[in-house]
């Protein structure tokens, strides 16, 4: 097959890293090209930058007439879309030229009478089902829940000491609010190094300006798996919470949604259908249970052994599922 990956990346997201893996699997077996405003992941598919994340009526039937005559030319039997504005581009090709068209739901989306997402549609995570079904009253049938796909070897869970933490995740909107009230409460353990990664396009040294010494913002990154590695415990949400647990380090899962707490096999099942606090109904985020939890652990540090939950991700088992809905 010809499989085009519709994305409209301004930066490095979750998103991206999952269509990049997929891509990794789909490429022993079928040709893909990714399309997108910027791509941050190596890929071994083809890429063409096209402005799709720029939605005026004018630069939306541009994309419409570029991406009619790409998949003519490369004779395009799927487009994957990652994104509303992919899918919504993609809802409309299909109705001038016969193609197959999928959607990966990967955030709560806005409300909308018409359902661009096509009858072939994907979640990363149980709630965003329920979001599509009850918010934008899309028909079940069409819903498949399948989980974000990683290539990693899962990791025993250590305590790497001296006790380090690390904030990964968007500097900015929802998740930009969250770290800056982590921010004030980190002030009370001042024996604790944390430091924040994360963007896009954000005053690194405006935001050390107003934060406590042992607080240190870092900016965006783009080797994440690699800075992980020097850290005891892992802030985050969505996958990167996951790849944390991977690399068997103790992980605090909170994002834009909700905060779930220190992540353990009692409460992974239902970690996951969240995404980890990235897709719930949001909810006022505990900052005091974030700091007693966090003093806590400390004082009473604990290993979790989540080798099978971590099972329900690996990237042959959701490459297949995919694959399953191209066939379908």
């Amino acid at each position: 097959m010809n499989i085009l990956h519709l994305l409209s990346q301004t930066h490095l997201t979750g998103a991206e890293v999952y269509a990049m893996k997929l891509i990794s699997k789909q490429q022993k077996e079928h040709q893909c090209f990714v399309i997108s405003d910027t791509l941050n992941t190596q890929t071994n598919a083809r890429f063409f930058s096209q402005k799709i994340d720029k939605r005026d009526i004018f630069n939306r039937v541009r994309n419409l007439i570029f991406l009619i005559k790409f998949c003519k030319k490369y004779n395009i039997d799927i487009i994957h879309s990652h994104s509303r504005a992919a899918s919504w581009l993609a809802y409309y090709i299909e109705k001038i030229i016969k193609i197959k068209i999928i959607s990966t739901i990967h955030g709560r989306q806005i409300a909308n009478r018409k359902n661009i997402y096509g009858k072939n549609i994907i979640t990363i995570c149980e709630n965003l089902k329920s979001h599509l079904i009850n918010d934008l009253l899309i028909d079940k049938e069409t819903i498949t829940v399948i989980p974000n796909g990683f290539d990693l070897s899962i990791q025993p869970q250590t305590i790497l000491e001296p006790i380090k933490i690390a904030w990964i995740g968007r500097l900015t909107g929802p998740k930009g609010e969250v770290i800056k009230k982590l921010a004030d409460m980190f002030k009370n353990t001042p024996n604790i190094v944390v430091d924040c990664f994360g963007g896009p396009n954000v005053n690194v040294a405006e935001f050390n300006k107003k934060t406590a010494k042992n607080i240190h913002f870092k900016g965006q990154i783009n080797n994440v798996l690699e800075k992980m590695q020097q850290y005891t415990i892992i802030f985050g949400s969505g996958r990167v919470a996951i790849e944390a647990l991977f690399l068997g380090k103790i992980v605090y899962a909170i994002g834009e949604s909700n905060a779930i707490g220190f992540i353990t096999a009692e409460n992974f099942k239902e970690a996951s259908k969240s995404n980890f606090g990235d897709c719930a109904e949001s909810v006022e985020i505990d900052i005091q249970k974030v700091q007693n939890d966090l003093k806590k652990f400390i004082n009473n540090p604990q290993i979790n052994d989540l080798t099978k939950e971590l099972e329900l991700y690996q990237l042959e088992s959701v490459y297949q599922q995919v694959m399953s809905i191209y066939a379908s």
